[in-house]
């Protein structure tokens, strides 16, 4: 579960019962709950922005990265951590929205821009197959780094990335 409060604004996001959906409830002058069809296997990680304006998901097959706007629900991105299945130990949104970050229980940290088009995330040489095979269209992580520690946290603050090891 993760909440998110500016000024009159209080925004919650949790897993639904059904398994891949995550409901969006916003609380405040009126009440307004949105429910996102995320992934098609269970929720394993979830954020929101510190704002409450983004959510960022990951399925329990940790291979994407799902960026959602909580007001419409709709998709703004979809980036990938990589190709074989992986447990997302975190994820994390920096303070300007501008930039998300995963960690795995592969030792590595991926950050993305949490809006592709930039240009920044990476591509795959062959993305002119994506409309037959959508793995190749995919965003990839612009940067990463591998620690230790397999199940470490990270987080992003003065466009700088922590992570934090046991």
């Amino acid at each position: 579960m993760s909440l998110s409060t500016l000024e009159e604004k209080c925004v919650l996001a949790c897993p639904d019962e059904k398994a891949g959906y995550v409901k969006v409830v916003h609380f405040g002058a009126e009440k307004k709950t949105i429910e996102i069809k995320a992934h098609n296997s269970t929720i394993a990680a979830l954020k929101l922005s510190q704002d409450g304006t983004l959510l960022v998901t990951a399925s329990s097959k940790g291979t994407l990265l799902r960026i959602y706007n909580t007001d419409t629900g709709d998709m703004m991105a979809e980036v990938r951590r990589g190709a074989d299945q992986a447990d997302i130990t975190d994820v994390s949104i920096d303070p300007t929205n501008k930039f998300v970050s995963c960690a795995s229980d592969k030792g590595t940290i991926h950050i993305f821009n949490s809006t592709p088009q930039s240009g920044e995330n990476k591509k795959s040489g062959l993305s002119a197959l994506s409309g037959m095979i959508g793995y190749f269209g995919s965003s990839w992580s612009f940067s990463q780094f591998r620690v230790k520690d397999a199940g470490c946290k990270c987080c992003m603050m003065d466009n700088k990335v922590f992570a934090i090891s046991t």
